[in-house]
């Protein structure tokens, strides 16, 4: 299928408008709603059916093991649900469905995607999966008897997923139509029904050539630039050689082990009831590499030092970690 794309914007270079898009986004980022709401609610209503399957202490047990992955000390504190409540505006960083959602609302109003990319084909492909993904979920989700049909999230995926169709040149409905302009559903079926139609189409269908058409007369509407985007720069870096390297412990999150991540001039490592403080970097990074499960404490957004586990290792070079 053919796909469509109006003009990207002249004034500044494709590069600098899609970096200006990406710095107002992240500056801007929460301000027209928060997503978290939803996972919240759904959790809270995944762990009522866990009970009646398996009893609440098994139940609670399961939720806090799997949250805990994420905010150890929070819910070894108060528990799953106490953790999300103080740690709520870093559930977007913290919890792999909040940094899928967090990507895909850029995308969503932005054009634009933040996973590096070698080339289109990849770009694409990393759109399908995400937006396929919350597509999955919100399917499987009871929206309506959850009470977040309405949710910002559920919002979120619908016009992601209809900027994708848009993308990729297939038809929208009024209802999409409306997402991806900002204007309520029934000015889009009012322009539609109008005589000379301002959108060409009706209310199940509306070609991706006549819904970017208009949409590109609305000045609130961004039009996609992610087909234009350069990532070389960033995956250079990434791929560059390192010299006097070393071995870090990688945390779930994505978060690393480096040497800003002292609290009080101290250095915490260790599962709880074994955690050593060191003043050293290269000791504590010694003793983490002793360990079965390295573990260490770091800050969340928040400020509050929860202890995290490694999944893993990275190879970086000294001097980007500030440990010469």
């Amino acid at each position: 299928m053919a796909t469509h794309h109006i003009p990207a914007p002249t004034s500044l270079s494709v590069q600098e408008e899609i970096e200006r898009r990406h710095m107002e986004f992240v500056d801007g980022f929460g301000n027209d709603g928060f997503f978290e709401e939803a996972l919240v609610i759904s959790l809270r209503q995944i762990s009522r059916i866990c009970t009646a399957y398996f009893g609440e202490e098994t139940a609670k047990a399961g939720l806090d093991a799997m949250v805990g992955r994420y905010f150890s000390g929070l819910v070894e504190e108060g528990g799953w649900e106490y953790a999300l409540e103080e740690e709520y505006s870093g559930i977007y960083s913290e919890l792999p469905v909040g940094r899928l959602f967090h990507d895909l609302d850029a995308y969503a109003n932005y054009g634009i995607v933040l996973t590096p990319a070698r080339d289109v084909e990849t770009r694409e492909q990393i759109l399908r999966r995400d937006v396929g993904m919350l597509q999955e979920l919100i399917a499987a989700t009871p929206l309506e008897a959850w009470g977040i049909k309405n949710e910002h999230a559920v919002r979120l995926v619908h016009k992601a997923s209809a900027r994708l169709k848009l993308d990729l040149g297939e038809p929208v409905n009024a209802e999409e139509l409306s997402l991806l302009s900002g204007l309520a559903l029934q000015s889009i079926r009012n322009k539609l029904a109008r005589p000379y139609q301002e959108i060409v189409g009706n209310q199940n269908r509306i070609e991706a050539r006549e819904a970017l058409a208009w949409l590109s007369t609305r000045k609130d509407f961004l039009p996609s630039l992610w087909r234009q985007q350069d990532d070389s720069a960033t995956l250079d870096f990434l791929d560059r050689p390192i010299e006097d390297a070393i071995f870090i412990p990688v945390a779930t999150d994505g978060s690393m082990f480096t040497p800003d991540k002292k609290k009080e001039g101290y250095y915490h490592v260790g599962a709880e009831g074994h955690e050593c403080r060191f003043e050293d970097y290269d000791d504590a990074l010694a003793a983490l590499h002793k360990m079965l499960i390295p573990t260490w404490r770091r800050p969340t957004e928040g400020g509050t030092w929860t202890r995290v586990r490694a999944s893993g290792w990275t190879r970086v070079q000294r001097s980007d970690i500030g440990a010469d």
